[in-house]
């Protein structure tokens, strides 16, 4: 177990509340919170304040500019909320609403989804029509329909019926 120091916690509550955004990638109803910066010292204070929780996404470079952006997160529901736990008092009223807005979302969304027994135009995800696939980036696997993948190459719009 890490020994937080309550002031490096403080201090990067007070970053995230001006820096940091909470978040839900809509398609797999992950929860994330990120702070990105182009100074990297900050962004690395933040990463131990919070006991070397998350991860940091070194240097990309910004969009039409030659700026170098250094990006800290952490990704999943139980980091998530252990974030928010650690920078609950150091956040202002919007961040705390969005977070609780997120964790409440996810207790009730995340697990239906998780288990779902059809894709969204009703074949059922079992068997053959099961393709589960790793994608760059994600810890799990994404379950596809193998009915919709084959109508989307025959250039179908919908994946059509059952």
């Amino acid at each position: 177990m890490v020994e937080l120091d309550r002031e490096e916690v403080a201090w990067a509550g007070g970053l995230f509340e001006g820096e940091g955004c909470f978040t839900c990638d809509k398609h797999n109803r992950s929860l994330s919170a990120r702070i990105s910066m182009t100074d990297e010292d900050p962004v690395r204070r933040v990463y131990h304040a919070l006991g070397g929780m998350g991860y940091i996404i070194s240097a990309q470079r910004v969009k039409n500019t030659r700026k170098l952006v250094w990006t800290w997160g952490c990704a999943g529901y139980e980091k998530f909320q252990a974030v928010v736990a650690m920078l609950w008092p150091w956040l202002g009223e919007r961040r705390r609403k969005r977070a609780a807005e997120l964790l409440g979302l996810t207790r009730t969304q995340a697990v239906a989804h998780g288990s779902k027994t059809f894709c969204k135009w009703g074949h059922r995800f079992a068997g053959k029509n099961l393709l589960l696939t790793m994608r760059r980036g994600r810890v799990k696997p994404v379950r596809e329909c193998r009915t919709c993948i084959r109508n989307r190459a025959k250039g179908k719009v919908r994946g059509g019926g059952g």
